[in-house]
Parts: structure tokens; sequence; C-alpha cells
């Protein structure tokens, strides 16, 4: 997998069996959720309950208005082609990655995601009953958030 810059590595790590949950440390081939998501796996589903976004619930007809592509598939965000050394290949990562994020075992984090930091826990808390508490479902569309505030000029940044 390739990201922004080369050498960096991505990890899946076990997190419970029977059933068998994991991780996967995505690191910097991805860095907002809108990198992500929807995507042909995981489309944007017909309202998003998240706290923070507006309408509570927010329709999806309302949200794909400030998706560039209008898109349920395809996600809100691209990469920026002068920032990754392999535009293609961080590209191709991502797609890769999606394939993770659908799988309802995986919970997929990587560096920067600030949107999750009040859906999951920190050390020295373990991960390994992340499923049990819910920590993909509660900062899964979080980033959704983030972006309406962007888009309506409220930015927090």
């Amino acid at each position: 997998m390739v990201q922004h810059s080369l050498g960096h590595l991505n990890a899946l790590a076990r997190t419970s069996s029977n059933p068998d949950t994991f991780i996967f440390l995505a690191a910097d081939s991805v860095h907002l959720g809108g990198e992500i998501r929807p995507s042909e796996l995981l489309p944007l589903p017909d309202e998003v309950d998240e706290p923070g976004i507006e309408p509570r619930p927010c329709p999806s007809s309302q949200l794909l208005q400030i998706h560039p592509l209008h898109s349920s598939t395809k996600p809100f965000l691209g990469l920026d082609p002068c920032f990754p050394e392999q535009l293609k290949e961080a590209e191709h990562t991502i797609e890769l990655i999606q394939n993770f994020d659908a799988d309802d075992r995986v919970f997929v984090i990587f560096t920067h995601d600030t949107s999750i930091y009040n859906a999951i826990e920190f050390f020295p808390e373990v991960a390994n009953d992340w499923k049990t508490k819910a920590w993909k479902k509660n900062g899964f569309w979080k980033f959704l958030v983030n972006l309406q505030q962007v888009a309506s000029g409220e930015s927090n940044s």
C-alpha cells in the first residue's frame, strides 16, 4: 500500500476471536473519513444520526448537496494531486482500505482522524472489545459533522 509518503506501514491486528474482530491501522494512507466514505461497498445511508449534524437525523439528500459528486457511493473527498508522491497508487490504496472498512468485523482507524476522539477510548484502555463498545458504529460518519460545518462556513478550525 502506498500513502502520501513512501515507507508508511499499515497493520491488521486481531482484537478478539469467536467472533473474530480486527483493527486495521491505516496510518497515513487516509487522513479523513471523507477520503474513504461513502463507498460502493458502504453507501451513504438514507439518514445520518450524528451528534452535531444538522438537522438531526440528517437526510442523505441534504448531505449529497455538499458532496462534490452528489454521489452516495463515492467518497466525499479526493486526494490532492499535489500531495501524494504516487497519486494513482495512493488512490488504489484507499480502494483497498474500503474493503476493510466495509467489513463489520474490522474497525479502520487512521492518522489525524480527530472526528473519532469522543467515540473511542485511549491507552491505557484496551481495544479488544471495540465492537461491543460500538466504536466503529459511533465514529463511522462523524467526519460528516466537520464537512457540514466547513460547507456552511462554520468551521471551528
